[in-house]
């Protein structure tokens, strides 16, 4: 959508604060920044969280989905937020 290529267009122009979250499931910011050409690295699992602070040191941005995505793991309940 529009809001998502403005996002990716003004996150491409900050020199930091090259992190973002969100709870969205599918894949349309993660599809913006990359078809606008930023460097993207995107954690979608806690099995890619241990590499959060490499990436952000190659000053990439770093899309963390809280819930995971409709691909990965989700964590939606109590429960799965804790584990």
């Amino acid at each position: 959508s529009t809001g998502h290529y403005d996002l990716a267009r003004i996150q491409n122009s900050l020199k930091t604060h090259k992190l973002i979250l969100t709870t969205n499931f599918d894949h349309l910011l993660e599809d913006a920044l990359i078809r606008s050409n930023v460097p993207v690295n995107i954690c979608a699992d806690t099995g890619y969280a241990k590499y959060v602070r490499t990436w952000k040191r190659r000053n990439e941005v770093v899309l963390i989905k809280l819930h995971g995505d409709y691909i990965t793991e989700t964590a939606n309940t109590h429960d799965e937020l804790l584990d």
